[in-house]
């Protein structure tokens, strides 16, 4: 009786767990060479990769088309990982850190190849490189946090990635979505020095959390769709760069949203414009709508205060707009549409609602 369980066990695990009975195992792999020879293994129907170090790859691995690989490295990180099938790839599950070091993108994936990181993907140490790049039909899952230097990810060509955490960068856009492609992230995306969301041309971003920006909080155009369901700040100028005593000296505030043809926005919190400084500063918007573009702000629409020196007249300070648009545009504020100020000594304050009247031309 014992035998016939002890066979009944072993039938059960290698119907629950055939990927593993059918797997080939890399035991020991601590170089590029060693896991590319992995990569190459086409006898069994996946690859089992068990790491015993870091490794730092410069060239791209191949995922090859009915392949499944899994990489074993909690304890390791691989850096610079470049993954591409050819057009028909893969599918990669990563079980640890990735990293982008000496000017290298953490994660970058083309030609259809599906990749999963449990763990985070950081880039941050990586100078004007991005934390994921994905393009050709990839799909990336990150269980865990997207750090970029330059942007923290960039999404092309029908792409999708999906973080289950937060998205940061430092130089530019924390999340660039074009062409079809679609970025989804549970927690907050948050740019330094760059815009939070930059999507075009049919791209959908959607956000679980908030977003705030070194510059503009969303800027949509084409046909893009982006959902937030928490606030949208927009990036402030930099008071140490003015000279408060110059009449023109200005750093401008950033608009929480800018939306242009039929992008369409969706903010579930507050949409706040960044404050602006100098006798000539400019306060953000806390919506800028253009053309046909659609914009809904569950919370407040707040535009931007500019600081200056009342005692030197300057060219003129502008405080944000709550909503600034054009009367072609449709703009929905389910709380108040608040101007910003400004205690310049020329200044004007900035209105609830501005809009901008279009006339078509009637054919």
């Amino acid at each position: 009786m014992k035998k016939a369980w002890i066979s009944l066990l072993a039938l059960v695990l290698a119907i629950a767990y055939p990927f593993t009975a059918l797997a080939a195992t890399w035991d020991n792999v601590n170089t590029a060479e060693k896991l590319k020879e992995a990569f190459a293994d086409t006898d069994a129907a996946g690859v089992i990769i068990n790491l015993s170090g870091d490794i730092d790859l410069y060239r791209a691995l191949e995922a090859l088309e009915g392949q499944t690989y899994v990489i074993n490295g909690t304890t390791y990180v691989l850096a610079n990982v470049s993954l591409k099938g050819g057009g028909k790839g893969g599918s990669v599950t990563i079980n640890g850190d990735v990293v982008g070091k000496e000017d290298n993108e953490a994660l970058r994936v083309d030609d259809e190849v599906h990749v999963t990181v449990n763990g985070n993907v950081d880039a941050s140490a990586s100078d004007n490189y991005n934390g994921v790049d994905a393009q050709g039909n990839a799909q990336v899952t990150v269980n865990g946090d997207v750090k970029g230097c330059y942007e923290g990810i960039e999404a092309d060509d029908n792409a999708q990635v999906t973080v289950n955490g937060n998205v940061s960068t430092k130089n530019d856009d924390a999340v660039e979505a074009k062409d079809n492609s679609q970025v989804t992230v549970t927690g907050d995306v948050t740019s330094e020095q760059g815009g939070g969301i930059n999507a075009r041309n049919n791209a959908e971003v959607t956000v679980g959390g908030s977003v705030r920006a070194g510059e503009e909080g969303i800027d949509a155009r084409g046909d893009a769709q982006v959902t937030v369901a928490g606030d949208v700040v927009g990036g402030s100028g930099d008071p140490d760069e003015v000279d408060m005593d110059d009449p023109s000296g200005y750093s401008d505030g950033y608009d929480a949203v800018q939306a242009e043809d039929n992008a369409q926005v969706s903010v579930g919190g507050n949409a706040t414009g960044g404050d602006g400084y100098g006798n000539y500063g400019y306060g953000g918007n806390g919506v800028q709508a253009d053309d046909s573009a659609q914009v809904t702000v569950g919370g407040d629409a707040v535009g931007g205060n500019v600081t200056a020196n009342p005692e030197v007249s300057g060219e003129q300070t502008k405080a944000g707009h709550g909503v600034a648009m054009d009367s072609t545009a449709n703009v929905t504020v389910g709380g108040d549409a608040v101007g910003g100020s400004t205690n310049g000594a020329d200044g004007k304050g900035g209105n609830g609602a501005y809009i901008r009247l279009i006339f078509k031309e009637v054919q």
